[in-house]
């Protein structure tokens, strides 16, 4: 009988902030639903996220003073819409402390991981890997994936693996990381069919980061048996090649057949087989959760923690 994996989770009230509006897909209740299931079923040591700073996106390139400054007016509610192009990001008063909320909440489970204190983290908000440079996107606000990823990389002097199983591609995230020699996995819906109309095939990488992207566009109505071959014939390989310290997961849900913006058909027996893979490999995982609209979203993260943690 295998041990219990040491598992924190990260939870704060003001990941409760969030407020889009009653009619909007992401609603806060998902976090608190969330919390309630694992604390029920499962053994896990509950801690705060840090207190962060702004500055520190900046410092790690995640994104620009004058986005910054943008989401502080969007904060103050001098701006309706947090993106010049959409209203998939509203305004309200507090989303620049929900943004650094669960921003600290990622850079503590990198430091929790970094020391290897715990060999899973989730961290219950995050998975915002839509947000770039200059610009939102997609309901995020800060490009907590990328900063996990390069906070571990150049501030902990980690080889860190990023794996993207969200229906939508992790497009902030790559694209923030392109130049950068860090291997980088999008496995989506084809964005020909699904925002954000990237994360194509030949989107692999520059410079130094040349050949370190790899996005995997699923046909839409994909399910388990695409989800898990991708994973046999691709993922797997790559990461005994690769030889990562770390994992960054972002583990959206939103590709489960109920899922009301997304066009997958994945059950929660593709995401228990995927998170067996994963647990096997023995390398430390940051769970960031990503998307995940049906009412079953808890339900599904829980499944998958409790894979990675060997508390099936």
């Amino acid at each position: 009988m295998t041990s219990v994996r040491k598992t924190a989770v990260i939870y704060s009230e003001k990941y409760l902030l969030l407020d889009f509006g009653k009619s909007h897909p992401l609603q806060p209740e998902r976090f608190s639903r969330t919390l309630q299931i694992i604390r029920n079923l499962l053994t896990v040591e509950l801690l705060k996220p840090y207190d962060i700073d702004a500055d520190v996106l900046v410092e790690l390139n995640i994104h620009s003073k004058h986005y910054i400054n943008r989401v502080r007016r969007c904060s103050e509610l001098k701006l309706a819409y947090l993106s010049e192009f959409s209203a998939d990001t509203p305004c309200f008063d507090g989303i620049f402390e929900w943004g650094l909320s669960y921003c600290g909440g990622a850079l503590r489970g990198c430091d929790l991981i970094a020391d290897y204190s715990y060999e899973v983290v989730f961290n219950v908000a995050g998975g915002f890997h839509h947000a770039k440079y200059d610009e939102d996107g997609g309901f995020c606000v800060f490009n907590d994936c990328a900063l996990a990823i390069a906070y571990l990389w150049s501030g902990k002097n980690k080889r860190v693996a990023y794996i993207d199983i969200d229906a939508h591609a992790g497009d902030g995230t790559y694209i923030l990381l392109y130049d950068k020699p860090i291997l980088k996995i999008s496995i989506h819906e084809d964005p020909s069919y699904l925002y954000p109309g990237r994360g194509f095939l030949w989107e692999t990488g520059k410079n130094a980061g040349y050949g370190y992207t790899l996005n995997i566009p699923l046909a839409p109505y994909s399910g388990d048996k695409d989800l898990i071959k991708v994973f046999d014939s691709i993922v797997m390989p790559l990461l005994k090649i690769y030889s990562p310290d770390v994992i960054v997961f972002q583990c959206g849900v939103d590709g489960y057949y109920e899922d009301p913006l997304t066009h997958l058909n994945y059950t929660h027996y593709g995401y228990l087989s995927i998170a067996e893979k994963l647990k096997n490999t023995k390398i430390p995982i940051l769970m960031c959760p990503g998307g995940g609209y049906s009412d079953k979203a808890p339900e599904l993260h829980t499944v998958i923690l409790a894979t990675l943690s060997d508390q099936r």
